[in-house]
């Protein structure tokens, strides 16, 4: 089976790739650089000529990557509160009252008053 990404038009391959299939359910995966980002309209085309067997294709995805290099894809700090409650705050508000503190490696909200809101301690 080849699979291809064109352009709206056809004209151009943009990626493909040949994968051998057996009769046995299989994962494929294939990454590629898209050349031409502006076209909306390219197609994903899956080329099955040239036999005469059943093919199956089934939950195919079609990602857009992403330069993680200048992202923190570990944005919250000390979730295992290892280092006591160092990147956490908690708030007390309309009269509400409470103490944080980290037990056994976690964090215990003790409330002493509990205000004039559901959310008075946050």
């Amino acid at each position: 089976i080849d699979a291809q990404l064109v352009s709206g038009d056809g004209k151009t391959i943009y990626a493909h790739k040949s994968f051998s299939l057996t009769k046995e359910m299989q994962e494929f995966g294939y990454e590629f650089k898209m050349i031409n980002n502006g076209d909306t309209a390219s197609r994903l085309i899956f080329n099955l000529g040239g036999n005469n067997n059943d093919v199956f294709i089934d939950d195919v995805s079609l990602y857009k990557g992403i330069d993680y290099s200048q992202i923190d894809v570990y944005p919250l700090k000390n979730g295992d509160f290892s280092n006591g409650l160092f990147s956490w705050k908690s708030y007390s508000i309309e009269g509400a009252a409470a103490s944080t503190t980290v037990v056994d490696g976690e964090a215990k909200v003790s409330i002493n008053t509990v205000g004039a809101q559901t959310y008075g301690v946050m």
